[in-house]
């Protein structure tokens, strides 16, 4: 009878790549972790004025709406237009302006 010690690498090797993708996972946890706020909202806090067009006047009260959501306190200044032209595909575009702190 032989005595074999055991090891951790031949209980981990054959596993190895769960094991990466668990590592990458928490990896990837803890940098949104740190991150947070994440940096579209850093961006959105700054946005001062914004200019949005819409392809159907009937959208303004969505736009409405979703702009409420994105900027529920101080909202940024914002103007809309109506092109006389309507690219295909496009249902709105914005432009916005922010500043950095």
């Amino acid at each position: 009878m032989s005595s074999r010690r055991l090891r951790i690498i031949d209980l981990v090797r054959p596993h190895w790549k769960a094991l990466t993708i668990a590592l990458v996972a928490v990896v990837g946890e803890t940098l949104t972790d740190i991150l947070e706020p994440w940096p579209i909202k850093i961006v959105i806090d700054s946005v001062v004025q914004a200019t949005f067009i819409l392809d159907d006047e009937s959208d303004f009260q969505g736009m409405n709406e979703e702009w409420s959501r994105w900027f529920p306190d101080q909202p940024p200044a914002r103007q809309g237009a109506q092109l006389p032209i309507r690219p295909k595909g496009m249902r709105i575009s914005i432009a916005a302006i922010a500043t950095t702190s």
